[in-house]
């Protein structure tokens, strides 16, 4: 970048040259005289205010160079405290935290680690399987069996089994 700006520099600066000595003979070259002028006027002025911004420019100490590492504290603070201030103040935090929504950022990024997820799954099962009791197992699966028998409300499809027996004569 630095190369291309000192480039288009030279070429404007160039152009105002060549425009300068050939405008007596060629009026309309004070257009691009005009034109290539404030361009370099421009760059200039821009590469003074940048540089400045950081150190002194051409390395002559003139004042009000320098001016962040000279101001590096304040600026720093006067930064923070503008942070603090207008973006991070209790009610501030709390409307940008309300108006997130947290489950469908878990939900979009457990679909993008779908794939991962399955295959770090399948990696473990065998090994889980391969860690139960058959006994407890099967214990476990009679105790609840037993128990959703017990649970089940089979007295209305009994009823209903019947009442159609019954009204078909059988």
């Amino acid at each position: 970048m630095r190369a291309w700006a000192l480039g288009a520099l030279v070429v404007c600066a160039t152009g105002m040259t060549l425009a300068r000595i050939g405008e007596a003979e060629t009026p309309w070259l004070s257009w691009v005289r005009a034109f290539c002028e404030a361009a370099t006027i421009g760059a200039l002025a821009d590469w003074f205010a940048v540089v400045a911004l950081f150190r002194h420019p051409l390395g002559i100490p003139i004042p009000h160079t320098a001016i962040l590492p000279n101001n590096q504290k304040r600026v720093a603070e006067s930064l923070a405290d503008f942070m603090e201030a207008n973006f991070l103040t209790a009610e501030h935090l709390e409307a940008k935290c309300q108006s997130l929504d947290y489950a469908a950022y878990a939900a979009g990024w457990l679909g993008n680690q779908k794939q991962a997820l399955c295959a770090a799954a399948l990696r473990e099962v065998p090994g889980m399987i391969a860690g139960l009791d058959d006994a407890e197992i099967v214990g476990k699966a009679a105790a609840s069996g037993k128990q959703w028998v017990l649970n089940a409300n089979l007295a209305p499809a009994l009823g209903s089994v019947v009442r159609s027996a019954v009204s078909e004569g059988r």
